[in-house]
């Protein structure tokens, strides 16, 4: 059973004798690209943008996080260029851009 984005285990045991069981909820965690700076990202402005990235469920580590954390998808010659960890559970990424595309693309934070 799928609820709230995790799933919620059903455990079956003995105790006394007696066989019991109880529903335990598990919480995936997740992130999502919560926010960009500028708003709209474009071939003109991708370079040096601003990606926010926040955490559910879970938390980035409390020191030592940085750009090979990360990986980025979408126009050819994107990268993350630097990271700031500004909370437990959000990372600012700054983007970096060598290329050229001419089509929307997808932007994706792994």
């Amino acid at each position: 059973m799928i609820t709230n984005g995790g799933v919620v285990v059903y455990f079956q045991g003995w105790q006394f004798g007696f066989l019991y069981g109880k529903w335990i909820p598990i919480v995936a965690p997740g992130a999502s690209i919560t926010s960009t700076n500028p708003s709209s990202l474009s071939e003109s402005n991708i370079d040096e943008a601003e990606v926010t990235v926040t955490l559910t469920n879970t938390t980035y580590v409390a020191s030592g996080l940085d750009e090979d954390d990360f990986g980025v998808s979408g126009p050819s010659g994107v990268s993350v260029d630097s990271v700031s960890r500004t909370s437990d559970t959000v990372a600012v990424l700054t983007l970096g851009f060598t290329g050229d595309f001419d089509a929307d693309a997808k932007l994706s934070v792994t």
